[in-house]
């Protein structure tokens, strides 16, 4: 069987984006929770360490999806002892959902798959953990710059 050229480019950026994440994960200054004020008060943000652990949860979710498996357990985010347990997992989470990737078919991108919230396209379900990773990158990006860090730290996959 031929590669599917697009799992196959999912895949990749699969990969690189969870290596951009702990990337960024790992130039933030602190872990700590931070607050801000809105107009209804002050609101507390997730730290890099609940973020990553949503992304981590995310792609067990759409492995599970993927596979057509129960999603269950998968949705549960994980607790992690410090940065370097949740940067671990997140890249081994990404890891595993990129060789499942990698290894659909040319149909999957037209079948649809149960995914918790709706049923979802296959060209959607091979990038839905890809957007999320992405999405958290921005907001890693933000806490960086509310802790005073005005630099953009490009990862080296980025060059």
């Amino acid at each position: 069987m031929i590669p599917n050229p697009v799992c196959m480019f999912a895949a990749l950026h699969t990969r690189r984006i969870a290596d951009s994440m702990v990337h960024f994960i790992r130039t933030t200054l602190s872990n700590q929770p931070v607050s801000v004020v809105t107009e209804s008060g002050p609101v507390s943000l997730n730290s890099v360490m609940d973020l990553a652990a949503e992304c981590t949860a995310v792609n067990a979710m759409m492995t599970a999806v993927l596979t057509r498996q129960p999603v269950g357990a998968a949705r549960s985010e994980p607790h992690f002892a410090d940065l370097d347990e949740a940067c671990r997992e997140l890249t081994k989470s990404a890891d595993v959902l990129a060789d499942v990737i990698q290894a659909l078919p040319d149909s999957v991108l037209y079948e649809e798959f149960q995914h918790p919230r709706a049923i979802m396209r296959g060209d959607n379900a091979i990038l839905a953990a890809y957007r999320n990773m992405a999405y958290h990158c921005g907001q890693i990006n933000t806490l960086q710059l509310l802790t005073g860090d005005a630099e953009f730290h490009v990862p080296p996959n980025w060059r």
